[in-house]
């Protein structure tokens, strides 16, 4: 008895009490027209950035919901991607013709436009020492200094459109997601692929686990894999969304995973067993991104209903 007590509180200890957490409904953001298509939070959780199909960015309190700041909007095209540099003092939207833009995120002045030379542009992305942006356009990624906002390298290999990047976080690997069914692994510096791995279907979102041994994908078949990047071995398989899976997010301590999709909901994963937690069910269409708060508390998620919505978890 004394034994088996021993060993239970060991086991507490040593492992995340994802049973205990609960994730409640804190309120909806509603400015958008259209969809919005990309949602993040600054670095210091205060601000939630929104991007829509009606052409405009949106920046929200998120402790009162009330919109801070109206970027200005693009006569022709809008941004599927939204970011905030490290260091919160950058905006960066990649816009679907190619185009990236840099605002300055206190102002919302207007500090730069890049060229990305090829339409259809679907993700942005600091290394997270702030020194480097990726822009995925078309089949294409671009590398930028992003302290000089010069060209440094373009990424080429996939044969169609990337539907999303992200940075490792020691910020030497960038992964890409295409429509050719592939996922790869590029060395930043080398501009060369390290590793690529043959989908069975489009690859739509993916993202590292905080300490990067982890490789969550997203499908358009309604499945999220998530990958040992050490053994090169599928550590989970979750089936439980009824539709394609458009986006998919670790929490900053890495115990969850958050998954959007097709099916209007926004399910909640334990990412050691592959347990489903919670699925939220406020949209009233796709999900199509979401983002957790850098202190873990808080979620967003964006849909075609047109609002972001915040989510409160606690434990």
């Amino acid at each position: 008895m004394k034994i088996t007590a021993t060993f239970l509180i060991l086991l507490a200890l040593l492992s995340p009490n994802t049973d205990a957490i609960t994730v409640e409904h804190q309120r909806s953001l509603i400015g958008h027209t259209q969809v919005v298509t990309s949602v993040a939070f600054s670095p210091d959780g205060s601000i939630l950035a929104t991007a829509g199909i009606d052409r405009t960015i949106q920046l929200w309190d998120v402790r009162t919901g009330s919109q801070q700041m109206r970027l200005p909007a693009r006569t022709y095209s809008w941004a599927e991607s939204i970011g905030f540099s490290p260091d919160g003092r950058t905006l960066v939207t990649g816009y679907t013709d190619g185009l990236t833009r840099v605002w300055d995120a206190e102002t919302g002045r207007d500090k730069q436009t890049l060229n990305g030379q090829a339409a259809g542009g679907s993700s942005v992305a600091f290394s997270p020492d702030g020194k480097i942006l990726a822009y995925a356009s078309g089949n294409r990624v671009w590398i930028w200094d992003a302290e000089r906002w010069r060209h440094k390298r373009t990424l080429t290999g996939h044969t169609e459109k990337i539907t999303d990047i992200a940075f490792s976080p020691d910020g030497k690997v960038l992964a890409s997601g295409s429509h050719d069914e592939t996922l790869r692994l590029w060395d930043v510096e080398a501009g060369k692929v390290n590793r690529q791995r043959q989908q069975p279907e489009i690859v739509m979102s993916m993202a590292f686990s905080p300490a990067g041994r982890l490789l969550a994908s997203a499908t358009w078949s309604g499945t999220v894999r998530v990958w040992d990047l050490e053994t090169g071995k599928r550590t989970a398989k979750l089936t439980e969304h009824t539709g394609p899976v458009f986006t998919v997010a670790f929490s900053p301590n890495g115990d969850l995973l958050a998954t959007g999709g097709r099916d209007k909901t926004v399910r909640l994963w334990d990412v050691k067993t592959g347990a489903l937690i919670q699925t939220l069910t406020g949209h009233l269409e796709t999900v199509g991104c979401v983002t957790f708060s850098p202190d873990g508390r808080m979620l967003a998620s964006g849909s075609e209903d047109g609002t972001a919505q915040l989510w409160k978890i606690s434990e």
